[in-house]
């Protein structure tokens, strides 16, 4: 652009007018004699609706306004009148003066000192406006009337606020009489990719003002380190005619530049200088480039001769209190929070960004997808019907498209063009498309809607399940292919990343996708209480006022740009860096994988941690790596202990890769990638528990058994544990009791769930939840004593057995069991109990995954560890309240008081567990979803505590029908899990507690262990202990066919397409060897084996089934 000096910024406070329709309007208020001296002010830029003047409005792709083609109403259709006073400096006199709106929805009109200027459409792209005969030097009166809605609102249909005004830049430029009208800078690579070469091609123009004639123009290079490229400069001779355009192009060679990639975002500074015909400089501009190539080599998107993966996320302008007006501050916080989470692509949706969004992209380095401001989703996309296809709104796209391109062609990061988003297909994509072909074929064009039509040059569909893209990666077909949107981020979502990325990394044609979306586009607001809360649809304007609710809140971060739980499991599929066993080698030896494209590993600086049960107990550092892109190291860690482990003793082994040195935006020390690698488990001890004899009360109305120090009390009307009390010290209010509902999700309600499973929200509770009786059980030697409720859950058919084994020192081994389960019953949210505690129980420390919550489909980025907060952190506000702070995998969880008196669950062998001051209740707005806030919340004087087997994932394909992937997916049928419930006194260790289980424990303990630990490498040959039996298969189970692990392998139960949760495992096409130690001792009477046929599916039986016996695991026969 050109220098500062040249440019003189008219943002600030303007006077403003509204009206809420057009015949109210003030007709001459463009005349500089006009009193507007009684008009509000208003900033500029600004959204007016978030200014105090009409409402803003959410719709996700319904117009605000009946749909008819090109008309739009006049009795809603409000208008802001804006007057501004100038100055215009006096060395600018005998210049061309411009005056630019940057962006201005949905449509305005301009004068200057009364005088008509001119209108323009199209809200995200700048409209210039040469105002050079119109001004005068001292001051000037700027008059510009904005219209909300016009015929240009029918291609704005985009998925955000719909709010008017002028919301970005405005600012006069002077230019010399003959100037540099546009430039074309393409910074190219050659066929080896060595060696570069500029060309430029340069624009001249003169409106009348003299000084025409022969021109030079000069350009220049400078490096990265700021040194000149060329010894002299190259120069361009152009003769410019009085009145008139003219353009010129010239090239020359760049040997060996060092090239620009996300990677590697290496800038050379262009500096173009125009002479007059005197010889003198006249103008001198300049831009960055960066010399890269992007091309599809067969059939893969392939930047300077190398196969790229996008790692992307879809991206809205907002501000949290400024709607569309975007800060710099807040684009580089953007960019400094997406690189930190391995996040190397981003999509402008819908619309081309703010000009500097795009030059600090160039700088920091992202890949950007450029998209046209074309969105006709109101419209629908039927071809009778679709804009698409209708030859008057032809120019319409093509003046966006063109607009597009023409201001954003000399960005290094603009790797692809997107014709629009959801407008439908038809002849007016065919042409937009062949005129970016022929003004820019360095970049290839996608278009979701297009498909695979000879229009676009990859495959860019949305929200499709990750069997489709393995269907087309085998397919055969010529493009390359991106999910422009997957991963729908609304609520607690983004479920099943990692699924879709197995699928991706295991093709290469499949290069990746953009997350939807990056920032939840929630206002900031005040209620009618003082509080602040996040705002979305239907918060603002009359009650009744069509809107679409929170379906704008679905980023991976929050308005004020904090990171919401379901980021980390981003950053952790994204990461660059992956570190799995060794194969065939003894000892501590890993692979570690450099998944980047164009950067070795040395400037990250590896750690390895030998952990046990949680916590650690050495470290070292990994050999330094210069692991080249794309390749593998075999790394022996050096330091790593060998030794005996104590009873129930878990050792993983976690490698982390950090940055080396401070790099722009990221810290030294940031952690770039983990892996956690599971080493062994030890049983834990079993034999009985500590204490003196146990006492048995039965009362009319309840069951109490008590121990030296402790009193369990049990509720003859409920059935259920009504008191644990330590002494004189209440440590549980009630529960456990059954639970199969959880607050349901945006997804859940998307998908229907709320009324579809409604049958289980009430299963677990009276009415629906019926005691029939209780039995008391004492051993012989009088421990432990067994409690049994036996329920009917009427509303659904089934029998429900609760029983509570009651050790001298408290341990209460906690039994559930769910029977007599109608099959056909539809999925249950969850299977587990839940339990009320003492509010002061608020410390939280557990031993399994967090820190951040995490989902049975969303815990590929929740490490194994010990962990700690206070109740009050564990859930995660979301805009609108759900399902939240649920842990897996926990193989213990402890919740005490500031003296550390409290309970503890230990898993037998694992558990979910959250820890909320809220109940299910609080967080549940019923069947239908309703306009709530987390704000709304109101803490209670109690811990609602849920222990469960299992919840179903969250999903996150999209959220508007997509279920949970039947692999995460809790289906009807007979059930049942155990946890030990223990009192905690003041000094116990929970990890000493947990290395001892009661005998009735013990083979609960180990059983399917491993299945909690499947996600912690990628090993093909990996230990499983399924019902007791240690059991290896090799190779893996298929992600895509598998349910709960190897244990399938010997689960004894029988499993169908529909239902495999907890059953089956499939395998690719290839032998599978699956070796099942039965220890000793045991005689081998039959085997029997099953299998599951589904030819629709792609499933058969095998050929052939041998079955060997070993005595010594050496020779099978």
């Amino acid at each position: 652009g050109p220098p500062e000096s040249s440019r003189i910024t008219l943002n600030g406070d303007w006077k403003f007018h509204w009206v809420p329709r057009p015949d109210q309007r003030p007709r001459d208020f463009f005349e500089p004699a006009f009193d507007v001296s009684g008009w509000a002010t208003i900033p500029v830029p600004s959204n007016w609706e978030f200014e105090g003047y009409g409402h803003p409005v959410y719709r996700d792709e319904f117009y605000s306004f009946p749909a008819n083609p090109p008309f739009i109403p006049h009795d809603d259709n409000p208008v802001g009148s804006y007057r501004h006073d100038f100055e215009i400096p006096p060395g600018w006199d005998g210049r061309e003066i411009f005056i630019n709106f940057d962006g201005v929805y949905s449509a305005f009109f301009v004068w200057v000192n009364g005088e008509y200027i001119g209108y323009s459409e199209g809200s995200r792209t700048p409209a210039e406006f040469r105002i050079t005969e119109a001004v005068r030097s001292g001051p000037n009166v700027l008059a510009v009337q904005v219209y909300r809605w016009s015929d240009g609102s029918y291609l704005e249909s985009q998925d955000f606020w719909r709010v008017s005004g002028i919301d970005r830049d405005v600012y006069l430029v002077s230019r010399p009489a003959t100037y540099l009208r546009d430039f074309f800078a393409r910074a190219e690579l050659d066929d080896d990719y060595e060696d570069g070469r500029l060309r430029l091609t340069v624009k001249l123009a003169n409106r009348g003002l003299g000084q025409a004639g022969r021109h030079e123009v000069i350009f220049q290079l400078r490096d990265p380190d700021g040194e000149w490229v060329w010894e002299e400069a190259e120069a361009l001779e152009v003769d410019v005619p009085l009145n008139g355009e003219v353009e010129a192009t010239a090239s020359r060679d760049v040997p060996g530049p060092r090239h620009w990639t996300a990677e590697t975002p290496s800038l050379y500074e262009l500096e173009i200088s125009v002479q007059g015909p005197t010889g003198a400089v006249t103008e001198i501009v300049t831009t960055r480039v960066g010399f890269r190539r992007v091309e599809i080599i067969d059939g893969i998107l392939s930047l300077n001769g190398q196969p790229i993966v996008l790692r992307g996320v879809n991206r809205h302008e907002h501000d949290p209190e400024r709607a569309h007006v975007v800060s710099e501050a807040s684009m580089i916080e953007d960019i400094r929070l997406m690189k930190q989470l391995n996040i190397n692509a981003v999509r402008a949706a819908h619309y081309p960004n703010v000009p500097r969004w795009y030059e600090l992209t160039d700088e920091y380095g992202l890949y950007v997808v450029d998209e046209a401001n074309i969105e006709s989703h109101g419209m629908g996309f039927e071809p009778g019907v679709t804009l698409a296809g209708r030859p008057d709104w032809l120019a319409a796209h093509m003046d966006r498209t063109v607009r597009m391109v023409e201001r954003d062609k000399n960005h290094a990061s603009i790797i692809i063009w997107s014709l629009g988003n959801e407008a439908g297909d038809g002849e007016n994509f065919d042409s937009t498309a062949a005129w970016i072909r022929a003004r820019d074929p360095s970049r290839p064009i996608l278009y979701e809607p297009s498909e695979e039509r000879d229009n676009i040059d990859i495959v860019a569909p949305m929200y499709v399940r990750p069997y489709w893209l393995e269907r087309y990666a085998r397919s055969g077909a010529e493009k390359p292919f991106l999910l422009v949107e997957y991963a729908h981020a609304m609520g607690n979502s983004v479920g099943n990343l990692a699924d879709y990325w197995a699928v991706i990394d295991a093709h290469p044609q499949l290069q990746g996708g953009f997350i939807w979306d990056w920032v939840d586009q929630a206002m900031l607001a005040t209620d009618e209480r003082g509080r602040r809360y996040w705002a979305y649809g239907g918060d603002f304007g009359p009650a009744g006022m069509r809107n679409d609710g929170n379906f704008l809140v679905n980023g991976l971060v929050s308005a004020d740009r904090k990171p919401h739980p379901h980021a980390w499991e981003v950053k952790k599929v994204y990461q660059p860096v992956r570190v799995s066993w060794a194969e065939g080698v003894r000892g501590y030896v890993v692979v570690v994988e450099n998944r980047r494209a164009f950067r070795d590993l040395s400037d990250l600086e590896g750690t390895w941690e030998f952990a046990i049960n949680g916590g650690s107990f050495f470290t070292g550092l990994v050999p330094p790596l210069a692991t080249p892109p794309g390749g593998r190291d075999t790394v022996a860690l050096e330091g790593v202990p060998m030794f005996r482990l104590g009873p129930n003793t878990e050792s993983v082994l976690n490698v982390v890769f950090r940055t080396r040195e401070d790099a722009p935006l990221v810290p030294a020390g940031h952690t770039v990638a983990w892996d956690q690698l599971h080493i062994t488990h030890t049983p834990p001890e079993v034999g009985p528990m500590p204490g003196g004899p146990l006492r048995t009360l039965e009362m009319p109305d309840a069951i109490q058994v008590s121990g030296d120090d402790f009193t369990l009390r049990f509720d003859r009307a409920t059935g259920i544990l009504a008191s644990m009390r330590l002494g004189a010290r209440e440590l549980l209010l009630s529960g456990p009791a059954p639970n199969f509902w959880r607050a349901p999700t945006d997804n859940d309600y998307g998908s229907g769930l709320p009324v579809r499973s409604g049958v289980w929200r009430y299963a677990g509770r009276p009415p629906g939840r019926h005691l029939d009786s209780m039995t008391v059980a004492t051993a012989p030697n009088g421990s432990p004593v067994t409690v049994t409720g036996h329920f009917s859950l009427r509303s659904i058919g089934a029998r429900y057995t609760l029983s509570h084994e009651v050790h001298p020192d408290g341990t209460t081994a906690i039994s559930a069991h769910l029977t007599n389960v109608d099959e056909d019953l539809p999925e249950m949210p969850r299977f587990g109990t839940i339990l009320t505690l003492p509010a002061d129980l608020e410390h939280v420390e557990w031993y399994g995954r967090g820190p951040h919550e995490n989902y049975w489909d969303r815990r590929t980025g929740a490490a194994v560890g010990r962990h700690r907060a206070r109740v009050s952190q564990l859930a995660h506000p979301y805009v609108r309240p759900q399902e939240t702070g649920t842990r897996t995998d926990t193989r213990w969880v402890a919740l005490t008081d500031h003296f550390g008196t409290g309970l503890i669950v230990t898993g037998l062998p694992t558990v979910s567990f959250s820890a909320l001051p809220h109940t299910i209740e609080d967080l549940d707005a019923g069947e239908r979803k309703a306009g709530r806030h987390w704000a709304d919340l109101v803490p209670r004087d109690e811990v609602t505590l849920t222990v469960d087997y299992r919840q179903q994932g969250v999903g996150g394909d999209d959220s508007w029908g997509a279920v949970a992937h039947h692999e995460y997916t809790l289906w009807p049928r007979e059930m049942g899990f155990r946890f030990l419930l223990r009192p905690l006194r003041p000094g116990e260790d929970p990890v000493v507690l947990a290395r001892t289980v009661p005998d009735s424990a013990a083979a609960d303990a180990v059983a399917s262990r491993s299945l909690t630990l499947d996600h912690f490498g990628e090993r093909n040959r990996v230990p499983h202990l399924a019902r007791g039996r240690p059991v290896e298969v090799e190779p893996a189970s298929s992600s895509r066919y598998s349910a709960a692990g190897d244990a399938g392998l010997v689960d004894g139960m029988r499993g169908s397409i529909d239902r495999r949760g907890g059953h089956w495992q499939g395998y690719h096409a290839y032998e599978i060897t699956a070796v099942i130690d039965l220890g000793e001792g045991e005689a081998v009477e039959a085997v029997k084996v099953g299998f599951l046929q589904h030819p629709g599916s792609g499933v058969y039986w095998p050929r052939r089934v041998e079955v060997a016996v070993s005595g010594d695991g050496t020779g099978f026969g």
